[in-house]
Order: C-alpha cells, then structure tokens, then sequence
C-alpha cells in the first residue's frame, strides 16, 4: 500500500512539473525548442531527424547564429550551434586549445579516425601545418579550378538539364544532388579518382554511402548513452553493426588509393619523372 502511494506521489510530482514546464515554454519566444524534463531537447530533434539540415538552418536563423541545445542528462547531446563565421574562426582557429575535445567526443567521433578536426594539442598542430602547406599552394589552386570546371561541365549541368526537359518523369532531390556533387569533387581533390556519385543514372556507390553511414553514426552516438552504442559495436548489430561494415568499406577505398598512388611513387622515381602536375595525395605521401 506504500508503495502504491509512492508511486503516487512521484508520478503527481511528474505530471505537475512537466505541466509547469509546458506553461513556461509557451512565455517564451518562438525561437525556443521545447526543453524536456529528462529528455532536454532531444525530441524535437528527433522528431526532424528527416529534415535535419532544414532544422538546423531555422534554429540558427531564428536565434541570431548561435544556439544551446541541451539534450538529456544520459547522453553526450549538449553542444553548440553556431554559423556566425567569427565565433567559427574563434573556435577553429585563433582559439582552438581552448576547445579542446576530451575522451568521450573522441569516442564519439572515431569512425573518422584520427583526422584534423579529432586531433588536439601538437598533433592538431602538425596536421594543420601539413594541410595548410599543401593547400595553400598554386598548384592545389589550379587543381581546384580545373576540377571543378569539369565537375559542373561533365555532372552537375547535364544532370540539371536531363531533369528539365524530363520534368514530368523526374523528382530531383537537390540535397542529394549536391551531396553526391561534393562527394566526387572531394575524391577527385585528395585521392585522385572520381566515384562518379553524379549521373543522370544516380548510381549506387558503396563508398559514398559508407560515408553517410559514418555521420548518421555520430549523430546517433550522440543521441543514446555510451553503453548502448558501445555494447551495439561490440556485438556488431544494430546501427554499429552498420557502422563497422561502413568503416571497412570507406577504409577499403582509400587504402586502396594510397597503394595506387605509392605505385605510382615508385614509377616516378625509377623514371626520373619530374612532371609537375598537383596531386593532393601524392604529395602529402611525399610529405609524411
């Protein structure tokens, strides 16, 4: 009988302060995301998980650029949002020992590897250095132009086209077009090959689909506690199931680019070649 009035008493004291909360929530501006007891802001964002990026977008344009979300207390979801290119250049740069990104963000953010934006200290240093002189050079200039030209010439703009005058067969999603664009631009800059993710076809590529598994897999970290996630990966189901076979696929390409361009390396120097032609990933081989 105790028991049933504690349960009582407890789920009264519950319903009263989300009433309480709601009440407070409909004062405040528009720009507010509703903040849960428990569960923080996480329902609204999973509630536009679909629409994401649009959410995102009006989050910060209604809130001048920068935003608090405060997700729940039993995961890693409170971080800020921010588009102000000031407070980027603060953070990314001019001030980034100051942010520095601890153990579990690594955790989080290790099916990326151990990248620029993962690295703190002297190795965030070194790497920055590294891609910095190789990119702030005339030759990666001259790549990005002429990549991009080609780009827009041979995909993007044949596929807008084939779009238009198939206007009544065809649902463009230009997030996916756009998406696919910057995946082969990308590869195309620091591998050297081109996926050819952008076609009139839209075809399957294991690869670019490997990276979008990896980011709905940080998003996904981010959303449910360490254990879960990690007891996921460990029995290799669910989404880290998924997540591992990503990483090995994504790994898989480029590794495989890295021993083209180390055969090439090697071509070069038994020849004597001393062409200059720009290539991102066979000078950061030379370099490192």
């Amino acid at each position: 009988m105790s028991f049933l009035l504690l349960l009582t008493f407890l789920s009264s004291l519950l319903l009263l302060y989300t009433i309480m909360t709601i009440r407070k929530m409909k004062k405040k501006s528009p720009s507010s995301i509703p903040n849960w007891p428990l569960f923080g802001m996480l329902p609204s964002l999973l509630w536009n998980l679909p629409r994401l990026h649009e959410f995102v977008t009006d989050i910060l344009k209604v809130n001048g650029g920068t935003f608090v979300f405060k997700g729940p207390s039993f995961t890693n979801l409170n971080f800020i949002l921010t588009s102000d290119p000031t407070n980027i250049h603060h953070i990314v740069n001019k001030n980034f020992s100051n942010y520095p990104k601890g153990s579990e963000l690594k955790a989080i953010m290790a099916p990326f590897g151990d990248v620029l934006f993962n690295s703190d200290g002297d190795s965030w240093k070194t790497k920055k250095e590294i891609v910095l002189s190789l990119i702030k050079t005339a030759g990666f200039e001259r790549l990005l132009m002429t990549t991009l030209r080609h780009k827009l010439a041979d995909s993007l703009i044949p596929v807008l086209d084939h779009a238009a005058r198939n206007h009544d067969d065809v649902v463009l999603d230009l997030q996916d077009v756009m998406k696919r664009f910057m995946f082969d631009l990308t590869c195309l800059l620091f591998l050297g090959i081109d996926p050819e993710c952008l076609s009139t076809s839209f075809p399957r590529v294991p690869c670019a689909e490997a990276f979008d598994v990896l980011e709905e897999a940080i998003v996904y970290r981010h959303c449910v506690p360490k254990w879960v996630w990690k007891l996921q990966r460990w029995l290799h189901v669910g989404r880290e199931g998924k997540t591992i076979e990503a990483e090995e696929c994504l790994n898989g390409f480029v590794e495989e680019r890295i021993r083209v361009k180390m055969v090439e390396k090697r071509a070069k120097e038994s020849t004597s070649d001393n062409e200059d032609n720009y290539d991102f990933l066979m000078k950061l081989i030379v370099e490192t």
